[in-house]
């Protein structure tokens, strides 16, 4: 019975340090996102450094867009910089990327 006991209690403990550790992740991975169009002549690794944020790479197929995230830990120097992007004469276009939560219809 003692051994049951144990074996529950380091079961939950388990579980409980995987929900904590899954929580932090996606709060790591919630960093603020733009698509942001980089006119022809600009390098996008630049633009991004320069004011900020990381280059991660292209968006799907589409010529000169690309999405930056913000390497900043607050809201208030995030929108700073994402002001300071938009001014930037080599950037035409950018909206912020927005997680939408779904969730399944139920039947009754």
């Amino acid at each position: 019975m003692k051994t049951a006991l144990i074996a529950i209690t380091l079961l939950c403990l388990a579980l409980a340090s995987i929900v904590v550790m899954g929580d932090e992740l996606e709060e790591q991975q919630q960093q603020p996102q733009w698509a942001v169009k980089v006119e022809e002549g600009h390098n996008p690794d630049e633009v991004a450094e320069q004011h900020g944020f990381i280059n991660l790479g292209p968006v799907a197929n589409l010529k000169n867009y690309f999405l930056f995230e913000a390497r900043h830990q607050n809201k208030r120097s995030t929108q700073h910089a994402a002001t300071s992007l938009a001014e930037h004469p080599g950037v035409s276009w950018m909206e912020e990327q927005e997680v939408k939560q779904h969730e399944k219809k139920r039947r009754n």
